[in-house]
C-alpha cells in the first residue's frame, strides 16, 4: 500500500521538494569531505613514513606524533555559499522542467496561456534558446546581486524558483487533465 501524501500536495511537488532537500543535504557534505581531505594531506607524508617502518624496530622518537595541521587554509568556493550555488543549479533545473512540462502539455492539446511565450513555443529551437537565455540571465543577475547583498540574491532565487515550481506543476496538471 502506498504512503499517503498530505492533501493538496501533488506528486510533482513532493518530487521537487525531495530533490531540493537532497541537493542541499548532499552538496555540503561532499564539499566538506573534499576540504577535510585537502586539510589532512599536508602532513600525510610524515605519517605514512612513520607507519611504514617495521613495528619491531620503531624507536619511540621516530614516530611523528604531531597533530595534523587542521588550520591549513582551504580555498573558499569562489565566494559563494553552498545554498547559493544550489539555488543557481535549481534555477537551471526549473527552466529545463518548464520546457519539458510545456511541451508535455502542448503535446496533449493545451495552448500556451502566456502571451509573451505563445509565439515562441511553436518553434522548439527558439523556445529552447529563450529558456536558456532566461536561465543564464537569472543566474548572472543573481551573481551580480550577491556581490552587494547575498541575502537578497538568495531570497530572489528562492522566489523565482518557487514561482517556477508553481508554473511547472500547473503545466503537468494540464497535461494529465487532457489525457
Amino acid at each position: 500500500m502506498a504512503a499517503e501524501r498530505p492533501e493538496g500536495l501533488s506528486m510533482f511537488r513532493c518530487v521537487v521538494a525531495a530533490m531540493f532537500a537532497a541537493a542541499v543535504a548532499i552538496v555540503p557534505s561532499a564539499v566538506a569531505a573534499q576540504e577535510l581531505i585537502a586539510a589532512n594531506t599536508s602532513n600525510l607524508g610524515a605519517t605514512i613514513a612513520a607507519f611504514a617502518q617495521p613495528t619491531s624496530f620503531v624507536q619511540p622518537a621516530a614516530i611523528d606524533v604531531r597533530q595534523p595541521d587542521f588550520q591549513a587554509p582551504v580555498a573558499p568556493m569562489s565566494g559563494r555559499s553552498r545554498l547559493f550555488s544550489s539555488l543557481l543549479v535549481s534555477t537551471v533545473v526549473m527552466q529545463a522542467l518548464d520546457v519539458h512540462s510545456t511541451y508535455r502539455a502542448l503535446g496533449q492539446g493545451a495552448v500556451e496561456a502566456n502571451p509573451l511565450m505563445a509565439g515562441v513555443t511553436s518553434n522548439r529551437g527558439a523556445f529552447l534558446a529563450t529558456k536558456a537565455a532566461v536561465a543564464t540571465a537569472t543566474v548572472l543577475a543573481a551573481r551580480h546581486m550577491a556581490k552587494r547583498n547575498k541575502v537578497a540574491a538568495i531570497a530572489t532565487l528562492i522566489a523565482i524558483n518557487s514561482a517556477y515550481v508553481v508554473v511547472v506543476d500547473h503545466n503537468y496538471r494540464v497535461a494529465r487533465g487532457l489525457r
